[in-house]
């Protein structure tokens, strides 16, 4: 992996950007020149916050009125970073995921170190969602302790203690919930392979040895797995 400081000088892509700007953008547009500025900078980091690029990034492509102008600028910005065009693409689409979480929230997990707009905190930006009743007034302070809260829950426990009890069961229940959502109006024929088709994906992408559940009928409930005696502390 290249390091930051080998990105190649600024001057260049801040200079091809500005041509591509005379090319496809007509009108006059304010603060340009500071858009533009602002990709270049963010650039330069962009392997370590993909919220400030994707923020610059997205902008930028506000002035471009046509689709083929963004997309030369995005290649041309590509080419800069030595990455494929798609990464800048896929960079603006991450920053707009975020666009409706409240500042407070994305402000609150910068100060944890995390970077809002990165895929792997998706699952975690959810999670502080379900846990506040009204997202839009949620306070600095209140947004702070419920990522706090977030990120716990979602550390895993240590080996050789049980999980939380009943979080089996609430996460069994939400799955099936899901499901009886979808298949309720759907016949049985269509219903059961749907379902079989997913088990079959879980049980893969788990790599987990079930082999076979089929029961007729009204089936009772699989046992619960056991777990390990949680150790005391």
């Amino acid at each position: 992996m290249k390091e930051q400081a080998e990105i190649p000088d600024l001057s260049n892509l801040f200079a091809r950007l500005e041509e591509i700007e005379g090319e496809f953008i007509v009108k006059d547009v304010t603060d340009l020149t500071r858009l533009r500025r602002n990709v270049c900078k963010a650039s330069q980091a962009y392997k370590k916050s993909r919220t400030d690029f994707g923020m610059a990034l997205y902008a930028y492509r506000a002035v471009y009125k046509s689709k083929r102008g963004w997309m030369k600028a995005a290649q041309e910005i590509a080419t800069h970073l030595e990455c494929d065009e798609r990464t800048i693409r896929n960079i603006v689409a991450d920053y707009e995921r975020i666009l409706t979480v409240p500042a407070s929230v994305i402000q609150a997990m910068r100060i944890e170190g995390l970077d809002p707009a990165a895929k792997k905190n998706l699952f975690l930006i959810d999670k502080v969602l379900a846990m506040i009743p009204s997202a839009q007034s949620l306070e600095p302070d209140e947004a702070a302790l419920t990522v706090k809260k977030a990120i716990a829950a979602m550390k895993r426990p240590p080996r050789g203690t049980e999980a939380t009890p009943g979080e089996l069961e609430i996460f069994a229940e939400k799955i099936a919930g899901v499901f009886e959502k979808r298949y309720q109006y759907v016949g049985p024929e269509t219903k059961n392979a749907e379902v079989r088709y997913v088990f079959e994906l879980v049980n893969a992408r788990l790599r987990c040895d079930v082999r076979e559940l089929q029961q007729h009928n009204r089936p009772t409930l699989v046992p619960k797995p056991k777990t390990k005696n949680k150790v005391s502390a």
